[in-house]
């Protein structure tokens, strides 16, 4: 049960950091530097970024700051995201089917697969998820800065601790001290 638990709390933090890099990848800044930043996640993620400064204890502490925040958000906007779907009357089922066809490509039309309030109702649920998601990456890029980590120093972490083991025990030591167990 344990390991589980700490399997969970490492997965959430590689999901949060994946939303974190998203949201870095969207902002303003990122476009006018985004090649050297791809770079430089790309050298982290392969364990060749010699410079990367050590991470200390308060970054770790930080970090969590920042994770904790984020989980809480991310639960208000799975429940939100429910509520759209259900008050639009589009089961979720055919909202992720049309979803799926959409992105391997198929033309999405009313035919036998989908009516034409199917996709409609698609089409409007997906405005307003894709609103959800544009607030998500702002208060994502605002709690990371208002804990006072730049999203590149907390990308930085995030990769690293997918991959180092002793960073990984830090990480799970600190989560665990501030849930009391």
């Amino acid at each position: 049960m344990n390991t589980l638990k700490k399997t969970s709390n490492l997965l959430a933090v590689a999901l949060i950091s994946m939303l974190i890099m998203s949201c870095n990848s969207n902002s303003e800044d990122s476009k006018k530097d985004s090649a050297s930043k791809d770079e430089a996640t790309t050298l982290a993620m392969n364990g060749m970024n010699a410079e990367q400064e050590p991470i200390t204890d308060e970054e770790v502490a930080t970090f969590i700051d920042i994770y904790q925040d984020m989980m809480n958000i991310q639960q208000g906007v799975q429940q939100k995201a429910m509520n759209i779907l259900q008050e639009s009357g589009l089961s979720i089922e055919k909202y992720q089917q049309i979803m799926t066809a959409q992105q391997q490509g198929a033309e999405v039309s009313p035919g036998e697969q989908f009516s034409a309030d199917d996709i409609k109702l698609f089409e409007e649920v997906s405005v307003q998820l894709d609103d959800i998601q544009k607030d998500i990456e702002a208060k994502s890029i605002e709690i990371t800065k208002n804990n006072g980590m730049t999203i590149e120093r907390y990308q930085e972490i995030a990769v690293s601790s997918q991959q180092d083991t002793i960073l990984q025990q830090k990480l799970e030591t600190e989560m665990q001290s501030r849930m009391g167990q």
